[in-house]
This record gives C-alpha cells, structure tokens and sequence, in this order.
C-alpha cells in the first residue's frame, strides 16, 4: 500500500514540478516550493486530525449536532503529520528528479 501511494504522489510531483518550474530560478527553488506545499498539506492533516464527525442532527437546516462518530484513534497529530510530510516530500522529490532526467534528456533544460 505505502508503494501505490508513493508512486501515486511520484505522479503528483512530477506535474507539480512542471506547473512550478516556470515560477522558480533554479532547481533548488522547484523544490523549495514543493517543500512548502508538503509542509502545508502536513499542517492540514495535523490540524483536521480527531476533528469529530457528526452522525445525527437535531436540525438539518441549521446542522447542529447531537451525536458524533465514536472516533478510532489511529496515532496522534503529530504522527499523522509526520506521515504527510515525508510520504508527500519524498514523492515530490522524486518526481523532480524524474522531471529533471526527462528535459535533460530532451536537451531542454531550463537552468
């Protein structure tokens, strides 16, 4: 499973690499982008993290709950955070690289 996902955000930052090499100087700063955006996506998870899910309202026109899903504990934020960060860092990194392999081996390099 952690392959699938992986190759899954490989794909992701090969095309992110693409839209972000035209807004970077250099490749360092593709990847600092992407640093950021996995940094953002880890703050994300960590703060939706244990967020409760509402399972019956007392109005669904004004939704206010009166029951909530019994929650399973699966780690806590900071884990799951973790998680988020490596996994999307190290994906991205390696669609970089893939991106990197492919323009030179186009000839195009745009640095």
């Amino acid at each position: 499973m952690i392959l699938i996902y992986l190759l899954f955000v490989s794909f992701l930052g090969y095309y992110l690499s693409k839209s972000l090499i035209q807004y970077s100087k250099s490749w360092s700063g593709v990847w600092a982008r992407g640093l950021a955006i996995s940094l953002a996506l880890a703050g994300f998870n960590a703060m939706r993290h244990g967020m409760p899910r509402c399972v019956e309202y007392d109005d669904p026109v004004r939704g206010s709950c009166i029951e909530y899903e019994e929650a399973k504990e699966s780690g806590d934020a900071g884990e799951t955070a973790r998680r988020t960060f490596f996994g999307t860092a190290a994906g991205g990194t390696v669609g970089m690289l893939l991106l990197q392999r492919n323009k030179r081996k186009d000839g195009n390099i745009p640095f």
